[in-house]
């Protein structure tokens, strides 16, 4: 009788197994195949899911690379959680108008440094507006396209870490401006002047008053309209405003800007010094000035230190809009005097003016700057020019020896920086006091 082996050395599967065995596998590699193209497919750069450049930060010589290496190639650009995870400086400001444009535009450049973000904290006019976004709007998604570092922040309390005082120190001594910077700073500022909330008002005043002149001539007078404290201790007070105004208005009819049509808009602290130019200048040039509410004579500014300033809603936001509106006018005038030495003038209005193409220029040397006493002024061609042939003693000859504006380091100094990481959830701080360590607002309620 045949008896099967308990034992056998090679089993043959049933052809049914084998069919089975054959079917899975193939349906295994179809879905394998498939999971692949997809992956590919929502991988692929399209416009409405940008990549980034992965060699941005090697560049702009930092001293680090991103800590997330496996997320630092490829980022997508749009999407409100993507753009909330990117990396920023967050910029804390202090004082007037012109120290937080000028220190915005140094943590800006920071910014570009680092591969990260921008946010701004101005503080808050009352216990619901942050005045920066109010008046400008978060940055732009578009200017986050180069960002590739995730949920860490720099946190810039008024000065940048690492950059430097500027004393220009003439023709015959070493350039020292950033040139990449103040090229920088022109973006920057232009795209400024594009998302402040009023611009609409802007171009309807150009329309009214700049576009009928033959030279406009705007000129701003930093004069503290009686305020004390550091203003009257750096020696920035003006003695006897008679005869300083008229000095000053003697330099500007011998500078020849156009003819009897040229306006001469000024922007000013001190209220008193329009109606003296007015009547110096009453039949020889218009004066024009933006209309708004100012303080009383002899009663200080609006903002100025830490802690001075008119902190009450609709007046301290209508204070607010009105500078800007004043910076931003200043900033399209053909010709920009700075009757007086201040961060108002050296940062936005001085930049753009001597930016503008000289095919479309109708002043040669756009921006000038007048010596304390006001007994004599001098032009300057473009940004070159006045960092490399002016002095800074010129214009600030007994307040102080550098200039408002400084200068970045060749490399940043991580130690230096304090890098934080961010909650991704972020966090919106209180408005009483500054020792505030998130931002104001986030990406998903920008209006907090």
């Amino acid at each position: 009788m045949f008896t099967r082996p308990l034992l056998s050395t090679k089993r043959v599967p049933p052809r049914r197994l084998r069919l089975s065995t054959v079917l899975f596998a193939a349906v295994g590699v179809s879905l394998l195949s498939y999971c692949v193209i997809l992956f590919q497919l929502e991988s692929a750069p399209t416009p409405e899911h940008a990549i980034v450049d992965s060699g941005l930060q090697e560049k702009i010589r930092v001293g680090y690379k991103p800590r997330n290496k496996d997320i630092s190639n490829k980022i997508p650009l749009f999407g409100v959680e993507q753009v909330k995870d990117r990396s920023s400086v967050d910029y804390m400001a202090c004082c007037g108008l012109g120290h937080r444009v000028s220190k915005l535009a140094e943590a800006n450049y920071l910014a570009k440094m680092l591969g990260f973000g921008l946010r701004a904290f101005w503080g808050y006019c009352d216990a619901k507006v942050e005045v920066f976004h109010y008046l400008f709007g978060k940055q732009p998604v578009e200017e986050l396209v180069n960002v590739t570092d995730l949920f860490r922040s720099v946190r810039v309390n008024n000065d940048v870490p690492g950059f430097w005082k500027l004393i220009r120190k003439g023709v015959n001594e070493t350039c020292a401006c950033s040139f990449d910077k103040e090229k920088e700073d022109v973006r920057f500022y232009r795209s400024m002047r594009e998302r402040f909330r009023l611009r609409d008002q802007v171009d309807a005043f150009r329309r009214d008053h700049f576009f009928n002149a033959t030279v406009v001539v705007g000129m701003h007078i930093r004069a503290g309209n009686g305020e004390t404290g550091h203003f009257t201790s750096r020696n920035r007070v003006i003695g006897n405003e008679d005869e300083w105004a008229q000095r000053v208005v003697g330099r500007v009819l011998n500078a020849n800007w156009g003819d009897e049509s040229t306006a001469l808009f000024v922007a000013t602290d001190t209220p008193s010094m329009i109606d003296r130019l007015r009547t110096l200048l009453k039949g020889r040039m218009k004066v024009i000035t933006y209309d708004q509410e100012t303080l009383k004579p002899g009663t200080g500014v609006m903002f100025g230190e830490r802690g001075k300033v008119v902190n009450t809603g609709a007046t301290c936001l209508q204070g607010w809009e009105d500078s800007v509106m004043d910076m931003l006018l200043l900033s399209y005038a053909d010709v920009v005097v700075a009757a007086r030495p201040s961060s108002f003038v050296q940062s936005m209005p001085m930049s753009l003016v001597l930016a503008t193409p000289e095919e479309s220029r109708k002043v040669s040397h756009p921006y000038c700057e007048f010596n304390p006493s006001g007994e004599a002024m001098q032009c300057y061609k473009d940004y070159r020019d006045w960092c490399c042939t002016g002095k800074t003693s010129y214009s600030l000859e007994g307040m102080q020896r550098h200039d408002y504006i400084r200068m970045p380091p060749d490399k940043i100094d991580k130690k230096k920086l304090k890098l934080n990481r961010r909650d991704r959830e972020g966090c919106i701080p209180r408005p009483e006091g500054w020792k505030q360590m998130c931002l104001p607002y986030d990406w998903k309620n920008p209006t907090l």
